[in-house]
């Protein structure tokens, strides 16, 4: 069966078609004109799409007489919608003022903890050998805690790591990138990797010591990498897809979903398959992620408890 499929399939948290702004209805007439037309493929699987984006918002794939479409729900985008008007302690604190008093309580208390225990610096990469240095932390950490899980973690090819690189360098030039670091007694320990463009700062990587899981390094910087949205007037704070633990947390139940589009222009026998194909996949995909997020949370209690020893 040949599938046709975005560029960056299976790494990427959202997949559209590219439209300069205004075009986004031509682009994405074009799009159903070259689905129509081209014969090379069986399927077009067009996964992740993302709401609000050129496909979802201006294509109609299911009034093509021609198509067989099947539409899932499939990965939950949960996202903060961040205050724009005022002063920016003044934003900030309204931000927090939406969180239970326990969650303002433990932003702070971890805040402390860091610099009661060490000499904390944090800080945003700016410059390419800035994003270098911290890049290569990044891998190390991210490696490390999905390693514990019996996991390669996404940045275990060196085709991947060297294209990040390249990418990072290319995007902190055009201040696209947000790379945000904490150096506890002068050693990267959390990096966490976010891109910000028009108003909105997504967060797509983060590595964390997992030795020092009991001071919370990630809600210390993603409480950083917030703050420095909400500073920069951004409107919103995408977590991208998955429905994470430490996501709920931030995002309180705010979610979008990525839609998958099945399409099949040949018989009801091809399109059954590959709907069952799919389906299937989905269910893996979602009980995989469960066990996963299980044995960290385990992982994260067991280390807590050693260091308590």
């Amino acid at each position: 069966m040949r599938r046709l499929l975005f560029i960056g399939n299976g790494s990427s948290d959202y997949h559209d078609v590219i439209a300069a702004n205004g075009y986004e209805a031509d682009v994405a007439g074009e799009f159903e004109r070259c689905l129509l037309e081209l014969i090379k493929y069986s399927v077009a699987d067009l996964n992740q799409l993302r709401e609000g984006g050129v496909l979802r918002t201006y294509a109609y794939p299911g009034r093509l007489e021609r198509f067989r479409m099947l539409e899932l729900a499939q990965e939950e985008c949960p996202f903060v919608i961040l205050p724009v008007d005022g002063p920016e302690e003044q934003r900030w604190d309204y931000f927090l003022s939406e969180y239970s008093k326990k969650m303002r309580a433990n932003v702070r208390y971890y805040d402390r903890a860091l610099d009661r225990t060490f000499a904390v610096d944090r800080c945003t990469a700016e410059t390419r050998d800035e994003v270098e240095e911290v890049l290569s932390a990044l891998f190390v950490l991210h490696q490390r805690r999905w390693n514990e899980r019996w996991l390669p973690g996404v940045f275990y090819s060196k085709t991947t790591r060297k294209f990040h690189r390249m990418v990072a360098s290319d995007l902190v030039e055009r201040g696209w990138l947000r790379l945000h670091y904490l150096k506890l007694d002068g050693v990267i320990e959390a990096v966490l990797y976010c891109f910000s463009i028009n108003g909105v700062t997504s967060y797509y990587q983060g590595g964390f010591e997992p030795t020092l899981a009991r001071l919370s390094l990630g809600s210390v910087i993603t409480g950083l990498a917030i703050r420095q949205a909400v500073s920069e007037g951004n409107g919103k704070f995408d977590f991208l897809r998955g429905d994470e633990p430490y996501k709920r947390r931030w995002t309180q139940g705010r979610a979008a979903w990525n839609r998958h589009w099945l399409l099949a222009h040949k018989g009801f026998l091809l399109f059954w398959i590959a709907g069952a194909v799919v389906r299937l996949n989905l269910r893996v995909e979602r009980s995989f992620k469960e066990w996963m997020h299980r044995r960290g949370t385990d992982k994260r209690v067991e280390t807590a408890v050693k260091d308590d020893k």
